[in-house]
């Protein structure tokens, strides 16, 4: 008989591949602790470098002390920091108007920049004063320090995010020589301080959203430009003129609430649009004024503007049709979709929340629809959604509004859609395309007062109503297509939460 003796090992983690200590560390991201990888540094030097990986990658130094404080640490302590450093976030007050960045951060970038030459990090700056004391004692460098440093320490920075500020100090674009994204939000700048000219040679993404006036150069000095996204944004033309360089050729742009002259600007002096793959118009129903016709105007003849240079090139297309003006005399529908020789992906969303909407928006669909050519068009996909503000019905216990699921929305009571129904089976005999028409019933997203009961009896009700609708006057006639997919979606929405 063979005896089997066990001997017991003191086994500990150096015993372990690096491989399996550093799966052991990793697992802190599902835990969302960061007190986790705090622990594990101190456990052994195995489990440490994995550990201070996760705790310095992603780093908010929101006050001068902080700065400091780590820009020593790193210096005097631990030089492997600013190795695992790729994205961090600061506030306003480490900008300087006279000279772009105060003296301590840009020390703290210069020391990242010095001990990894080859970072590429994230820079994210919010308005705000996080202030809360100043380190006296700790070394502060000069004003010369930062103009000399300034270049060399901002070539690390590869994605830039400015948020609510003030007076953003424009001298520090012209030292972002490697950015790649640049990201704005609500920021305002002096047009006169502007350079004549920005070393963007390697900008992609270029994202401005709420902000008053943005200096056309921005745009027009990024050569390879390819992703353009405006929200509520307004363009100076001041220095355009004086660019020679060629358009930057973009191929993907969103556009939300641009006045006219904006989106004229854009498409005549700052960008090429002959390459576009891709145009969103993503101004939602919240935004729109209704008081306001002219503003609906002016946004659909913007759009028309716009894509009337890429016919031939574009290949997505969403856009918000604005029907509140438009008439079945004189119809103005956004494009003649049979221009589009090359288009695969159409969206077309219509919000009907007053009475000229609900009464434009068939005939607008049914004219725009018309324009495709099945035989001749390689439409893929076509969705059409439709916002409704729904009835009031009565007023609860709780002075809230409760809306009507069980009446009809007037939009759908139209005539027209006997003739969308015809357009809709002309085009469901092409093979290989994929229908897709959704109703959206609005409640709080434009009354505040509107209630919507959980869980969803309403919304089922509504839901029948719509579907009952759909087969009586969709779905019959597109029954016959050739393997096409038609499919009728219907839910509630509060707060853009799907509730059915």
């Amino acid at each position: 008989m063979t005896t089997i003796q066990w001997q017991a090992t003191n086994s500990t983690f150096s015993d372990l591949s690096q491989e399996l200590l550093d799966e052991i560390v990793d697992y802190g991201d599902a835990l969302d602790d960061p007190a986790f990888f705090s622990n594990c540094a101190l456990v052994c030097r195995s489990l440490r470098s994995r550990a201070q990986w996760h705790i310095y990658q992603d780093i908010s130094v929101l006050t001068t002390l902080r700065v400091r404080e780590l820009s020593a640490h790193m210096q005097n302590r631990n030089t492997h920091i600013s190795s695992y450093i790729k994205r961090i976030m600061t506030t306003a007050e480490q900008l300087n108007t006279g000279h772009g960045l105060s003296p301590s951060f840009t020390r703290f970038l210069a020391i990242i920049k010095m001990q990894s030459p080859n970072s590429s990090i994230s820079l994210r700056i919010v308005g705000g004063n996080f202030e809360v004391g100043e380190c006296l004692h700790a070394f502060a460098p000069s004003c010369d320090y930062v103009e000399a440093s300034l270049p060399e320490c901002l070539s690390i920075v590869t994605s830039l995010g400015l948020i609510n500020i003030q007076d953003f100090p424009v001298m520090v674009f012209s030292h972002l020589c490697r950015l790649t994204e640049l990201a704005i939000t609500n920021v305002s700048f002096h047009a006169a301080r502007f350079p004549a000219s920005f070393p963007f040679g390697s900008l992609k993404l270029l994202i401005v959203k709420d902000t008053e006036v943005l200096p056309g150069l921005v745009i027009r000095c990024c050569p390879q430009l390819l992703m353009l996204d405006l929200q509520d944004v307004g363009l100076s033309s001041a220095g355009v003129a004086a660019v020679r360089t060629p358009l930057p050729k973009i191929k993907h742009v969103f556009i939300s609430h641009l006045r006219h002259k904006s989106i004229k600007m854009l498409v005549d002096s700052l960008v090429d649009v002959s390459s576009l793959e891709t145009a969103l118009d993503i101004t939602r129903f919240e935004h729109l004024d209704e008081n306001n016709p002219d503003e609906s105007i002016g946004d659909a003849v913007s759009m028309q503007y716009m894509i009337h240079s890429c016919k031939r090139s574009l290949n997505y297309f969403e856009v918000n049709c604005k029907t509140h003006s438009y008439s079945t005399d004189t119809p103005q529908i956004i494009c003649a979709l049979s221009e589009f020789v090359n288009l695969k992906m159409l969206a077309l969303e219509f919000c009907c929340i007053n009475e000229a909407d609900a009464v434009n928006t068939a005939p607008y669909l049914r004219d725009i629809l018309r324009t495709i050519l099945p035989d001749d068009h390689i439409l893929e996909h076509l969705e059409i959604s439709i916002y409704v503000g729904l009835e009031v019905s009565a007023t609860n216990h709780r002075w809230l509004d409760d809306p009507d699921y069980d009446t009809l929305p007037r939009v759908f009571a139209q005539r027209a859609w006997n003739d969308v129904r015809q357009a809709l089976a002309a085009l469901a005999t092409k093979d290989n395309l994929r229908i897709v028409f959704s109703v959206h019933g609005l409640g709080s997203v434009l009354n505040p007062n509107t209630h919507i009961v959980f869980p969803t009896t309403e919304g089922a009700t509504f839901r029948c109503m719509m579907e009952k609708w759909a087969l009586e006057n969709l779905e019959p006639e597109l029954e016959v297509g050739r393997g096409q997919v038609f499919r009728v979606k219907t839910w509630i929405e509060s707060h853009g939460a799907t509730v059915i």
